[in-house]
């Protein structure tokens, strides 16, 4: 689910590495398009888990890597 995301950021730029992607000046900017085109998908990967609805809903709220990140941290 990350890698997918880190994927969606780099592609963004037309480019396979994230890490080339976070050097870009504008890398905020493009890394909330990314988050918010994968809003639907990404809390596909964690239906059926308890907890799941919390947990989308902070992933919807979620604007960056990081905080998709610290969502998925809490599954447990």
């Amino acid at each position: 689910m990350i890698e997918h995301t880190r994927l969606q950021i780099a592609n963004q730029y037309e480019i396979d590495d994230y890490e080339e992607a976070r050097t870009r000046p504008d890398f905020a900017l493009q890394e909330g398009f990314a988050i918010r085109s994968l809003r639907g998908q990404i809390p596909m990967y964690i239906k059926g888990i308890p907890g799941a609805s919390a947990i989308r809903n902070e992933i919807y709220q979620a604007n960056t890597l990081e905080e998709v990140r610290e969502a998925l941290s809490k599954i447990g």
